[in-house]
């Protein structure tokens, strides 16, 4: 005890006492700093060079004028996300957009009502009174192949999300079916994957049987996916009509022989007789890549290249798409063209290597003898002038390709089932599409470099952290060496 006494009067024991009694004293400011900021909600300091945690004054200025009220719902992010910080900035933007994060190990039944029973789904929620629209984690980010940077659009995809919710006028679109098609109103009709994503983007999804009904006057696009049995007369006056009268058409297209083996000319008269109004044709067989264009170690599948416009912009520089067993797209003569008052823009084609074979057997693609080769195109922009209207028809020689039918593919050695329209950027190909013929965009395209540093207050965490180390192991080294100054005095 005695020599305890004299330990506590010793000079260095009291220095160490005063420097604990300093760094608890520092330790207790930064806690009630922090705490302090938390009250206050001061925003966090944004140093990264693109300011990807900030928004933009388009951002502010568009936000600013949302009157209804809108929730951003955040499922298995933490609130030290950057999803999740950027979110928090729309409410002082706007005290109308309110954010919130529901993390699985938190509240595992608020992520049921979602959907969600797992702690990796990682989904964006933004809705209002009048609809919701969902952004997957993976759409946050992109890649820009040119200069091979990752790209931050957290901005972008909830600012236009925001938007979309938002507005008082829904377009109508409507798929066209009783033909074979590709179908949207059962789980396992292999558009429906696609009906939904399109139907995410604010617009109304319907399919429509013509030989039943007629077109809405409402309608602002007509998708053909991929019909296999020829519209009746009944059909075609319908579709006429609606193109004469300046309306747009998505037309998605599998090789005749491939989605019919009992296909043969006269059997499709009147679906060929509706593709003459933009003077093109769908082949009957399919394009094949030689070697390099083709992926996934399975000659099905290419990567068509892509020529520079507003349907590809981001995709352009993102990545590619990827086909599976494409044909190609005919077109009359130049002077054809100019007769039927069609323009066309020919935005995606196979590679210069590529070769063109009719009579498909799946066992054998190989290239032979005989089989036309060349860069054939296999989506195009067709935009055709009636006096003082315009149709506009959008044409892809492939509708498998954006179908929810599984498919497996070869990574390495291991094989991996997917959906088509999850390859690459099918998906987006398809919605820009869309957007292009309705004549919808984005209102705010941002994309930042994902690179910097955040400043903003300490998470609980991470102060926890802070008081372990800066209280626990000062305390570690002091009783070390008291422990140690009393063994070696008792030595003596």
């Amino acid at each position: 005890m005695v020599n305890f006494l004299k330990l506590l009067k010793n000079k260095v024991f009291k220095e160490t006492a005063w420097t604990i009694a300093l760094i608890v004293f520092m330790l207790m400011v930064f806690i009630i700093v922090n705490k302090a900021l938390d009250v206050a909600n001061i925003d966090s300091i944004d140093v990264t060079t693109e300011q990807i945690y900030s928004l933009t004054d388009e951002s502010k200025k568009l936000i600013s004028n949302v009157d209804l009220n809108v929730n951003i719902v955040l499922l298995n992010y933490d609130n030290d996300d950057r999803a999740a910080i950027v979110a928090k900035k729309y409410k002082k933007i706007n005290d109308k957009i309110d954010s919130t994060c529901i993390n699985y190990w938190q509240d595992p039944n608020g992520l049921a009502q979602y959907g969600i029973t797992d702690d990796t789904t990682q989904v964006i929620i933004v809705y209002s009174a009048l609809r919701q629209k969902q952004i997957y984690n993976s759409e946050l980010t992109s890649y820009n192949t040119l200069n091979s940077q990752e790209m931050d659009v957290t901005e972008q995809k909830l600012t236009n999300s925001i938007l979309d919710v938002t507005k008082s006028v829904e377009q109508e679109i409507y798929f066209v079916k009783g033909n074979g098609e590709y179908g949207i109103d059962k789980d396992d009709e292999g558009f429906v994957r696609l009906a939904k994503s399109i139907a995410n983007e604010a617009y109304v999804v319907t399919s429509i049987n013509l030989e039943k009904a007629d077109i809405p006057s409402t309608c602002k696009l007509l998708v053909f996916a991929n019909p296999t049995v020829d519209f009746s007369d009944n059909e075609t006056n319908k579709i006429q009509n609606y193109i004469n009268n300046g309306g747009n058409i998505l037309w998605m297209q599998d090789p005749y022989k491939q989605a019919n083996e009992d296909y043969s000319p006269e059997k499709m008269k009147n679906v060929k007789k509706i593709l003459a109004n933009y003077g093109i044709d769908f082949s009957e067989g399919v394009v094949l890549e030689d070697t390099e264009e083709f992926v996934y170690y399975d000659q099905n599948y290419s990567m068509p290249m892509l020529a520079y416009n507003d349907i590809v912009k981001d995709i352009y520089s993102d990545g590619r798409v990827v086909t599976y067993l494409a044909g190609r797209i005919e077109n009359v003569s130049n002077d054809k063209m100019k007769e039927l008052g069609v323009t066309y823009e020919a935005f995606m084609k196979s590679s210069e290597g590529s070769y063109y074979k009719k009579d498909v057997d799946e066992k054998n693609l190989a290239k032979k003898e005989g089989d036309e080769t060349g860069s054939f195109r296999q989506g195009e922009i067709l935009t055709k002038k009636i006096g003082d209207k315009k149709s506009v028809m959008i044409a892809y020689s492939s509708a498998y390709s954006f179908s929810n039918y599984s498919t497996k593919i070869q990574l390495g050695e291991n094989e991996k089932t997917v959906l088509p329209l999850g390859l690459k950027n099918n998906k987006d190909l398809v919605l820009n599409s869309v957007a292009f013929l309705t004549g919808e965009h984005d209102e705010i395209r941002s994309r930042k470099a994902t690179t910097g540093i955040l400043f903003d207050k300490a998470s609980d965490s991470a102060i926890q952290l802070v008081f372990a180390v800066c209280i626990g192991v000062p305390v570690i080294i002091v009783l070390t060496g008291i422990v140690v100054t009393i063994v070696r005095k008792k030595r003596r």
